[in-house]
């Protein structure tokens, strides 16, 4: 077996979230601004946590009535849109019982990673969960200081997400990246890299590479 560590991203790679991600946004800004914004305006700051993104929207005067309605919309669409892919849990239950760690690293806030990894009942599956920055859009710290906490090699551990950004951060801690393009928003694919990166186009694919 290749790995001792797994870790996971959630949007796009656990489950078929961004266009909701997306949408509580325009719900958001469309009652507390009152204005409009395109799809490109919002995600031009994804990889930062959704309260830095909001920083960049909004006036300081609206940011705290912005950031808790916005947690609002995005539960209520959680909720109503719980899109956890079928084969990830069958992958988590196998993972797990071959006796694997498993952790997530987020670029979400600790709100929303709570309420979705909640809302699809996982986690109870990761024994480390890390999450964005109001700052920064990379993971490279998150992913650190997940090795560190779990005292795993970096050539013994693979980090399974969905934008170049991922991948380009796993390389840079010196472990193996998972592409995840399975998702209908995936842009990943495995011609444009090599060495330590797989692109999958399937989770059952990505579980008998982690697995074999």
């Amino acid at each position: 077996m290749k790995f001792d560590c797994i870790i996971f991203d959630i949007d796009g790679t656990l489950g078929d979230t961004l266009y909701y991600c997306i949408e509580a946004f325009h719900i958001t800004l469309a009652e507390i601004n009152h204005r409009t914004y395109t799809d490109e305006e919002i995600t031009q700051y994804f990889g930062t946590a959704e309260e830095g993104i909001l920083k960049h929207l909004v006036s300081p005067e609206l940011y705290p009535q912005v950031l808790q309605t916005y947690y609002r919309v995005y539960e209520d669409l959680q909720k109503q849109h719980i899109q956890l892919f079928p084969a990830v849990r069958p992958m988590l239950n196998k993972i797990h019982q071959a006796g694997l760690t498993m952790a997530v690293v987020t670029g979400k806030g600790p709100t929303t990673a709570e309420i979705a990894l909640r809302d699809f009942e996982l986690l109870a599956y990761f024994d480390s969960v890390e999450f964005g920055s109001m700052q920064k859009k990379s993971k490279l710290a998150s992913l650190k200081k997940t090795l560190d906490t779990l005292q795993c090699l970096p050539d013994r551990t693979v980090y399974i997400g969905d934008t170049n950004q991922d991948m380009l951060d796993a390389q840079a801690c010196g472990m193996w990246g998972a592409g995840a393009a399975w998702a209908s928003t995936a842009t990943l694919k495995q011609e444009d890299w090599n060495g330590r990166v797989r692109v999958f186009e399937t989770i059952e694919s990505l579980e008998t590479w982690l697995l074999t």
